[in-house]
């Protein structure tokens, strides 16, 4: 288990001299640092992943990570090739870090890889000096047992519990289209072994772990509404709704977004049955086999549409087709 630390600089908590909050707040990860996180390609433009954070103040929080190495695609003028943790207002309140601040990934043991506790120490606190020499540098947990909160962390990681949602994942999902803008772009097709090929969600495996999870992001994408009928028993709520997975999770589906719908519980079960599907734009496709008196006809082409900000996730093509080709067309009513 690799953790990572870095003194922050200048540039990374967004100073322009010695004028803060002028760009963007980011936390620069050498390449030789990469080993602590979970894995980013070359292949893939703007490849980028995500990962959790238990801050000093208990909260769960998500934090983008994102390769940004367009100057391994031709067809982009730009020539960067650095990647950056960008950093959210969630992160920063519980951490207040700034220019110098050292900032502590501690990797939290039986977790998936991208799981840490985070501390920030500052110069003149109590263990800086002795952490600073992790500065730019992974270390493993046996190499830091004796330093100054290592034991503290290890027992508060054991005591958490990491599979929760984090609190700001409304904001990581919107940065994950936000860092994909624009990127259609592919030198080969590694992706994780669960998702699709070019799954453009791919980067919220290491959040959503759970049905629960995949289900609270799936309603939030709908706005709690069901997709086909357009409404909600009570608003803001998801009783009487189910996220639907387009490719079921037992037939390998993952628990991504874009595997997911939200509908009504009894269209729900049609769908599972093969009476509904998706043409590939996400469009409804009722089965010929229904009857045309059936109001089931009344969302034929209706197409399914996440609410604004959610669009990169909406159904996607790899998992309308297994649906089609696995259930739909195999539907007896």
């Amino acid at each position: 288990m690799l953790g990572f630390a870095k003194i922050l600089e200048s540039n990374e908590s967004g100073y322009s001299g010695d004028k803060p909050n002028q760009r963007g707040k980011f936390i620069l990860v050498p390449k030789k640092c990469l080993r602590a996180f979970p894995p980013l390609s070359e292949s893939i433009l703007n490849s980028q992943s995500t990962i959790k954070c238990l801050l000093p103040n208990s909260n769960l929080v998500g934090l983008n990570i994102v390769y940004h190495n367009a100057k391994f695609f031709p067809s982009h003028q730009r020539n960067h090739d650095e990647v950056r943790i960008y950093r959210n207002n969630e992160f920063d309140e519980g951490l207040n870090p700034d220019r110098n601040v050292l900032i502590i990934f501690f990797p939290i043991k039986g977790h998936a890889l991208g799981s840490f506790n985070v501390l920030s120490l500052t110069e003149g606190d109590h263990g800086f000096d002795l952490w600073k020499k992790f500065n730019k540098k992974n270390f493993e947990i046996e190499q830091v047992q004796e330093l100054p909160f290592a034991k503290e962390l290890m027992a508060r990681s054991n005591d958490s519990n990491l599979d929760g949602t984090v609190q700001n994942f409304k904001n990581i999902i919107q940065n994950v289209a936000k860092y994909s803008e624009g990127n259609n772009s592919s030198r080969s097709s590694r992706t994780q072994q669960e998702a699709a090929q070019g799954d453009p969600a791919l980067a919220l495996s290491t959040l959503i772990n759970s049905q629960g999870q995949f289900s609270k992001y799936v309603n939030e994408m709908y706005d709690f509404k069901c997709c086909l009928r357009k409404n909600a028993l009570i608003n803001t709520s998801g009783l009487g709704l189910e996220a639907a997975h387009i490719k079921a999770h037992a037939n390998g589906g993952p628990l991504l977004p874009t595997n997911g719908i939200l509908l009504s519980a009894d269209l729900h079960k049609v769908f599972d049955k093969g009476g509904l599907s998706l043409y590939n734009d996400g469009s409804v496709k009722v089965h010929p086999s229904i009857p045309k008196s059936s109001g089931i006809w009344d969302y034929e082409n209706l197409k399914i549409c996440p609410k604004p900000g959610y669009e990169f996730f909406a159904p996607y093509k790899d998992y309308i087709e297994f649906h089609n080709e696995n259930v739909f067309s195999r539907f007896e009513n």
